[in-house]
């Protein structure tokens, strides 16, 4: 509450005046040896192997790096299951672990900008005249910028889709989904594959919402986000009409059971259709053949991986050299699994043989719908308080 805020404020506060005094205290003579460290959850830190960082110290003479496990590797999107405050003391906790942060859509939130928990990495960036903004696919490069801040860097990204069983639509000969599919198409095909009973009840659903953020489908179908930006900070804006019916019909289909609603130990539910990070379409515990379908509408949802900093770092530039340097390596890139696109165009075709390489393998049509038409995470932003606003609808 009102604590929280307060103790919030002050850490905000004290951020802002170590970056004050960061400003007047001389760069680092070319002798000193400074140590930056960075942070990542054990699951990505593992897969990377020491002679990264060792290659990066012997190009930075007067930089030592230190690696901290930290952090949880989320495979969804930001979803706001705790309440902004807990997100916050989270985020918090982690910005004081390391001066470099490895971060997902769940750790980078506006909620987390704009309260100063991370380096707007603006003016490192717009200074770099080594920094080539054209090898990063512009969906992913953009996906951390928001508010007028440069925040991240992107490593790789994961999609979310529609995971759809083939089969069961064959069965109920419905056409499989397609880019240009409408709220329309999206409901007479769920209708027509959920299970009935002889009284004509669903016994079960048709789809679920794997993500945590439903409103993935609705952007796509809208063709644009859910904020305006015409005033800084940006604010959510839902106040679109068609926003209002998609919701409403979206209730309807929740109401009477076709859309199922994810209670915790729905994980072995395997619906005909989902919403779903790529991981969920190799599911070993599932028989069935899955395939991965653009959303209706025709757009591709980003869970981008990337590194921050953090905003209580004493060493800005090293921290941001590090970063840079993280980005080129392929074999970064593909510790955050499943990985569909490298965030830079320079390193997307080197082979790199891990464990999990040859689990996930994403069909070419979806990668390149990721490219031409994902939802940057800067595009999704407010999206996530979409979830709660139906779960209140139905409830109440």
């Amino acid at each position: 509450g009102r604590d929280m805020r307060k103790n919030r404020f002050l850490l905000t506060f004290v951020f802002g005046i170590m970056l004050t005094l960061l400003s007047i205290v001389p760069t680092i003579a070319q002798g000193d040896e400074i140590v930056i460290s960075v942070a990542m959850p054990e699951l990505i830190g593992g897969q990377i192997s020491q002679d990264v960082f060792d290659q990066f110290e012997a190009e930075h003479p007067n930089i030592r790096v230190h690696r901290v496990n930290e952090g949880e590797f989320s495979y969804g999107m930001a979803t706001p299951i705790l309440s902004v405050d807990d997100q916050l003391d989270a985020v918090a906790d982690y910005v004081t672990t390391a001066d470099v942060l490895a971060i997902s859509p769940s750790w980078m939130t506006q909620e987390a900008t704009r309260a100063g928990y991370y380096l707007d990495m603006t003016p490192l960036v717009t200074s770099d005249p080594d920094l080539n903004p054209d090898d990063f696919y512009a969906v992913l490069y953009d996906s951390y910028q928001w508010d007028l801040g440069f925040w991240a860097l992107p490593v790789s990204t994961d999609v979310v889709t529609l995971i759809y069983q083939p089969e069961a639509f064959d069965a109920a000969g419905v056409e499989y989904p397609q880019d240009w599919w409408t709220i329309d198409d999206f409901e007479n095909a769920a209708r027509a594959l959920a299970e009935y009973d002889n009284n004509g009840n669903v016994t079960a659903p048709a789809f679920v919402d794997f993500s945590g953020n439903t409103s993935l489908i609705f952007m796509s179908l809208l063709g644009h986000g859910l904020y305006d930006d015409s005033v800084i900070p940006s604010v959510p804006s839902y106040t679109d009409p068609m926003l209002e019916e998609l919701v409403t019909r979206w209730k309807d289909m929740e109401d009477d059971g076709v859309i199922g609603l994810l209670a915790s130990a729905d994980l072995e539910l395997t619906p005909p259709m989902s919403l779903a990070p790529s991981l969920f379409a190799y599911n070993a515990a599932q028989d069935t053949e899955n395939q991965l379908a653009t959303l209706p509408g025709g757009a591709v949802g980003l869970n981008v991986n990337g590194f921050a900093i953090s905003a209580g770092t004493q060493y800005p530039q090293a921290a941001y050299e590090l970063i840079k340097f993280l980005t080129t390596r392929p074999e970064v890139a593909n510790a955050f699994f499943p990985m569909v696109l490298t965030g830079r165009k320079s390193i997307a075709d080197v082979e790199i043989n891990s464990e999990f390489t040859s689990l996930f393998a994403v069909p070419e049509e979806i990668a390149n719908a990721a490219i031409e038409n994902g939802l940057p995470v800067s595009e999704a932003r407010f999206g996530t308080y979409i979830n709660p606003v139906l779960t209140q609808i139905t409830q109440n």
